[in-house]
């Protein structure tokens, strides 16, 4: 894989991660975000995963919130 390769297809990324295509599927707007870890482009039937986000994923870095989730924590935070 090249150093400057930032998206992947769903088969590579799961190689990539050492996991399966359907582990990837089944996790898809959960554990996966779209917009995030992964891209669906418009007018096209591919599905793009951001390696970076992956990375980030394994590593146990924190995701962004929901907007919901961002409101109810301001508001505990006030």
């Amino acid at each position: 894989m090249s150093d400057k390769q930032r998206y992947a297809r769903t088969s590579t990324a799961a190689h990539y991660l050492d996991v399966s295509k359907d582990f990837l599927k089944q996790h898809m707007g959960n554990l996966f975000l779209e917009g995030v870890h992964y891209y669906k482009p418009r007018e096209c039937r591919i599905l793009l995963w951001k390696l970076e986000a992956l990375d980030g994923w394994v590593e146990g870095a924190l995701m962004p919130l929901s907007p919901e989730n961002n409101l109810i924590l301001s508001q505990l935070l006030a």
